[in-house]
């Protein structure tokens, strides 16, 4: 064998170990990596869901092609939740026993990702949900994690600005009767009263309902100034739509539940003007959203799959695929999206900063 063999057998013989050295370092995994995801995309919330299903696609052709996919290979399944718990609970099962993905995205309210906990729990799961905002799942299990803005620091927001902006003291409160809304309600009312204000209505509708007019009848006659909503796009607006042909002339104030394009789709002009809470989102991704879909705005259920998404996909490049490695990195990391800074916490929870929208002219905008 020749010297110039020899020395090519060596310098590949470097570059391999170099290869496999790098390799283990990295964490990287050469089996595909599967990665769950459980929203809603018919039923009650199903705006809500494609408007996350949007942002999660965007960032994962985003994510992909900015690094070498054939060094890190995934699989999304999508599972519909047809907006139940119960089907929540088949979904996150189904995959768990087939799929068994690393992690699992969604779902999107409190009520269905409270029911999934202890599947997700007893079968040691990562649970990651873009947007549930109820304090209860606070430390609710070793493996839950969601990242959307909590309903107590909404509604420091909202309540501050009712009372402090608008000057409001009357105000009424329709919610859903979900762990959602009521996790909304049970924050709003101190949080309004301790500046001064009084809650003058306090009633909660289902998740399935359609005719909101005896609620609105009998808020009219309190002489309410404003009223809070905390439900799903479609049941504020349907609450809006019922609002104006009551002529009931008030201010309507939402949490991020009111915002997806059932609400504008139903509401039509009754949607004007209504002021909610949500999370800032970075321009440059806005005007690329606007290119693509058609000079639309995005959605918050957008930026949330976005951000969601985008979060899941770096944990997974630059961790072991391992769910104990992977939990621990993900109850520490701080993470800049197109929502702004996110930083996850042993609790679950993320906290984020808290942005007030407005409807004008049939868009979603920022209000100041």
């Amino acid at each position: 064998m020749t010297k110039k063999i020899f020395i090519t057998i060596g310098v590949i013989a470097v570059v391999a170990i170099g290869v496999i050295v790098w390799w283990n370092k990295t964490g990287k995994q050469q089996e595909t990596v599967k990665i769950g995801v459980i929203i809603p995309l018919t039923g009650n919330a199903a705006s809500q869901g494609q408007d996350v299903q949007k942002g999660m696609n965007m960032a994962f052709v985003d994510f992909m092609s900015s690094i070498d996919s054939t060094l890190f290979k995934v699989k999304l399944i999508v599972e519909d939740n047809f907006s139940t718990t119960k089907s929540s609970i088949a979904a996150l099962e189904k995959l768990i026993q087939i799929e068994k993905p690393s992690i699992v995205l969604g779902p999107l309210t409190t009520s269905d990702m409270l029911s999934m906990i202890p599947i997700a729990e007893k079968n040691k799961t990562i649970l990651f949900s873009p947007s549930v905002s109820s304090p209860k799942v606070s430390n609710a299990g070793k493996y839950i994690f969601r990242m959307g803005p909590l309903a107590p620091d909404q509604s420091k927001v909202i309540t501050q600005y009712v009372a402090n902006e608008l000057k409001l003291k009357r105000v009424g409160i329709l919610y859903m009767n979900d762990d959602s809304g009521n996790s909304h309600m049970e924050v709003f009312v101190p949080n309004f009263t301790v500046l001064g204000g009084e809650i003058v209505f306090n009633e909660s509708f289902e998740r399935n309902d359609i005719d909101f007019k005896s609620h609105l009848l009998k808020l009219k006659s309190l002489n309410a100034e404003a009223l809070f909503i905390a439900g799903t796009p479609k049941t504020t607006g349907l609450i809006l739509k019922q609002a104006k042909e009551l002529n009931l002339d008030i201010k309507f104030v939402s949490s991020t539940g009111a915002e997806g394009y059932d609400c504008i789709e139903i509401a039509q002009n009754a949607a004007e003007n209504i002021v909610y809470t949500s999370v800032a989102i970075d321009s440059v991704f806005i005007a690329k959203f606007r290119k693509k879909y058609n000079n639309q705005f995005p959605s918050l259920g957008v930026v949330l799959g976005y951000d969601a998404m985008a979060m899941t996909l770096k944990l997974l490049y630059e961790n072991s695929n391992d769910t104990e490695q992977l939990r621990e990195a993900l109850s520490h990391l701080e993470f800049s999206g197109v929502t702004g800074k996110t930083v996850m916490s042993a609790s679950g929870d993320a906290r984020k900063d808290i942005a007030l929208k407005t409807v004008k002219n049939g868009e979603f905008i920022f209000l100041k």
